[in-house]
């Protein structure tokens, strides 16, 4: 009996069905049928991502085809990301870079009408219209595994809008993404699979051979809310925020358990401040 295969649009509804089992948030669940029909009045656009085939290069290029700010928003976030990661002494890590520079894949689906409504018009967002963008991490880490990209890229797409604190979207525990992406990629985690049949620990996250996902994710949130907030094609409408403004948004946001410690720290670094003036503003802060 002939096998039918399926078609990328029926792949990535089939993903997405898995990916909204993972502790995802019960608004983006709601929003399960609008993504489909993201997914289905881009049908052309899922089957040539479909053909990337775990080329991060060939995805951006479609990604930039189709969302030109949007592409242009994750170059600026990879070169923030390539700075926070050298104030944290870590090794290069070219999946770290594609990550940052593919994070936000998942708007390519999105109508232009929506995501860009605030940007061109100058009219605010509907709380319905807020809702439907909140989707695109969902969108991002379904076209990052029929892409076949790389874990980390997926990861990104995925969580870089939910924080250290639990708070975020579109994930209540973003871990649980880990699980999947160690079944989709047995090869890359294939030490991790070994050392769970010896001991028999069925507890992939604490076997994950590459725990830098949720550390990379967290880096590039970071980068991406200050790359998003420095922003120099803002409208008039919208807030400009000074340098020392900034700073404040990042500190407080530490104290309350957004981001990272050691990843504020490194743009404070960037930005010229010393170890001991660093010490002293977390102090200020109340951070410990």
């Amino acid at each position: 009996m002939k096998t039918i295969k399926s078609t990328p649009l029926q792949e990535i509804n089939r993903i997405l069905n898995e990916i909204l089992l993972i502790n995802v948030r019960p608004s983006i669940k709601k929003s399960k049928n609008y993504i489909e029909n993201c997914f289905e009045n881009n049908n052309y656009l899922i089957g040539r991502f479909s053909d990337v085939n775990g080329n991060p290069q060939k995805a951006f290029k479609l990604l930039e085809e189709y969302d030109y700010h949007t592409a242009q928003h994750g170059i600026e976030v990879r070169e923030m990301s390539m700075n926070l990661s050298k104030h944290m002494d870590k090794e290069f890590d070219e999946n770290l870079l594609d990550a940052a520079l593919l994070h936000d894949i998942g708007k390519a689906p999105l109508p232009k009408e929506v995501l860009y409504k605030e940007k061109f018009s100058g009219e605010r967002l509907t709380k319905e219209e807020k809702r439907k963008i909140r989707t695109h991490p969902i969108m991002g880490e379904s076209i990052g595994i029929i892409a076949k990209l790389h874990p980390s890229i997926v990861y990104a797409a995925a969580a870089h809008h939910d924080y250290k604190n639990g708070r975020g979207y579109p994930h209540i525990n973003p871990k649980g993404i880990i699980e999947m992406l160690v079944t989709l990629y047995p090869d890359i985690y294939k030490e991790s699979l070994d050392k769970q049949r010896i001991i028999g620990n069925t507890n992939l996250i604490t076997l994950c051979n590459d725990m830098s996902l949720i550390g990379d994710a967290s880096i590039i949130s970071v980068a991406d809310m200050i790359c998003a907030t420095i922003d120099p094609n803002r409208k008039e409408y919208q807030k400009k925020y000074t340098k020392s403004q900034l700073y404040n948004i990042l500190l407080k946001r530490l104290k309350d358990g957004f981001y990272e410690k050691n990843t504020v720290r490194a743009y404070l670094r960037h930005e010229g401040k010393k170890d001991t003036l660093i010490t002293k503003i977390f102090e200020i802060y109340g951070i410990k």
